[in-house]
């Protein structure tokens, strides 16, 4: 492996995941402040933490650690559409929320079972739930801007999130989708793993941002 290769995977394998810490410390000493949703991004930064540990512990002793991913795509996913549904209160889309969890908890068990064993990466259910996040984002931001075309305030946190999401999502769905055609090219491999973790780390940042900005509203909004 050359000093580039291993500089990459330290950088995508080590340095990205440990940026998790960043947010999750920021909402150490104002935990009891945040709102439901944001409680919510602190528990989705944690188990990304807890399964990230566990990966990398089972690699290090030669286990397959793919069933750890196929489990934490199933709660990843519970967690970011409690998220959106918390923030998008009053919205139609809030009613196909929990369908959409029990329908993706599904497809979770048929990928395994029939596509994708569990000892192999599920790139299909990654693509859904990606895609899944991205209409929730986009829905969301069209949310944000009837709602400032109306006269109403902003709330800065949800946004910087929202955007982080969309960008991490956004990317993963086209690496996720194009996965099989290219992971066995090595150098290409590598390559697309960087810009997703870049991707992850420009998440990370932006809900560090979020949460170093956010200060409890007046109202009692639970979102």
């Amino acid at each position: 492996m050359s000093a580039t290769q291993s500089i990459l995977h330290i950088y995508c394998g080590i340095v990205v995941p440990s940026c998790a810490l960043i947010p999750s410390i920021l909402t150490l000493n104002k935990y009891s402040t945040l709102t439901f949703s944001l409680k919510i991004i602190h528990w989705f930064l944690l188990v990304g933490i807890a399964v990230n540990f566990v990966t990398r512990i089972l690699a290090a002793r030669y286990i397959n650690n793919m069933p750890v991913m196929h489990v934490y795509t199933l709660f990843e996913f519970i967690l970011l559409a409690l998220y959106y549904k918390s923030v998008l209160q009053g919205s139609w889309i809030q009613r196909f929320v929990h369908p959409a969890i029990v329908f993706f908890a599904v497809l979770c068990v048929i990928n395994a079972l029939f596509f994708q064993n569990f000892f192999t990466y599920n790139t299909h259910t990654k693509s859904i739930e990606a895609l899944f996040v991205i209409v929730m984002g986009i829905v969301c931001f069209k949310r944000e801007l009837d709602s400032v075309a109306a006269g109403n305030k902003r709330n800065a946190a949800l946004t910087y999130i929202n955007a982080g999401l969309l960008i991490y999502f956004s990317g993963s769905f086209i690496w996720f989708t194009i996965y099989n055609l290219t992971w066995r090219d090595e150098k290409l491999g590598l390559i697309m793993w960087t810009v997703h973790a870049t991707l992850l780390l420009t998440m990370y940042m932006l809900i560090a941002i979020a949460l170093w900005k956010y200060k409890r509203p007046e109202t009692t909004s639970t979102t």
